[in-house]
């Protein structure tokens, strides 16, 4: 009965009143008719108390319908009226969330750009610092690894047998004698002699012209400038000197130390004319 509504309850519980004070009449006067000839004997007392009994019977019935309908009732008006709070306070709740989400948080599209914002600085911001990272490298490597020397090429000995020379070279040979002035170069730890020759001689556009040397297991220099050994005589050729003295082994075994004094000198007596006194004798 509680899953009814309230309207047909309170229809069904008036029903059943009306049905039960119906009824009861009804039995009282089928009683009469029935036992009409012995009730005429009864005593007016008697009849006083039935009618006395059948009031109290039927207020006792009216009230504890009346409790029954009014306690279900309370019991549906309660279920409604919880229903309805909760109802309107969740609904609040929602739209109070809803209204402060909204506020707390940005457009999707808003945080998207956002974000593909801060994406597009921090990708330009990379490169710059990869560069700069790179450069301090680079300059770092260089401080550590780069050595420099003093690099020069020289033929002015020929100036001073200048009958011996080929005629056919004579303009090749510069005025002083000087192929490549004294200047400080760069070399790496490891580097010898021969190769700031061939990067200094490619870098300037010097023509150079060397050979390997197995059984030395060394190069040899054959030509500078267009200068060749034999050019100058049968004991003309190459040589190099560091500070001041004649190594006697090839250019390219000779590893270079910082601030050293490289000098490649064209000679027409067998080193003797530029100082090398190992043929001395």
């Amino acid at each position: 009965m509680k899953n009814l509504p309230l309207k047909n309850k309170i229809i069904i519980a008036l029903a059943a009143v009306v049905i039960l004070v119906a009824a009861f009449f009804a039995s009282g006067t089928g009683s009469g008719n029935k036992h009409k000839n012995t009730a005429e004997n009864t005593v007016f007392e008697t009849t006083s108390e039935t009618k006395e009994i059948s009031e109290e019977t039927s207020e006792e019935i009216s009230e504890k319908i009346s409790e029954k309908i009014s306690e279900e009732i309370s019991e549906e008006i309660s279920e409604i009226n919880s229903e309805s709070v909760s109802e309107a306070v969740s609904e609040n709740i929602s739209e109070e969330v809803s209204e402060t989400v909204s506020k707390a948080s940005p457009e999707p599209a808003a945080v998207s750009a956002a974000k593909n914002t801060a994406q597009t600085k921090t990708a330009e911001k990379q490169p710059e610092a990869v560069t700069a990272q790179q450069s301090a490298n680079a300059q770092q490597h260089s401080e550590n690894t780069a050595k420099t020397c003093t690099f020069s090429v020289s033929c002015a000995t020929i100036l001073d047998n200048i009958d011996n020379f080929d005629k056919n070279k004579l303009s090749l040979l510069p005025a002083d004698g000087v192929i490549f002035a004294p200047k400080t170069v760069t070399f790496e730890e490891g580097e010898s002699v021969f190769d700031v020759l061939l990067r200094e001689m490619r870098e300037n556009n010097i023509h150079m012209e060397f050979s390997k040397v197995p059984a030395y297991n060394s190069v040899y220099i054959e030509g500078i400038n267009n200068i060749y050994e034999f050019d100058c005589g049968e004991l003309s050729g190459w040589e190099y000197r560091v500070n001041g003295e004649h190594p006697r082994y090839g250019c390219d075994m000779y590893k270079l130390k910082d601030g050293d004094v490289v000098e490649w000198l064209y000679t027409c007596d067998l080193g003797r004319d530029i100082g090398d006194t190992y043929y001395a004798q």
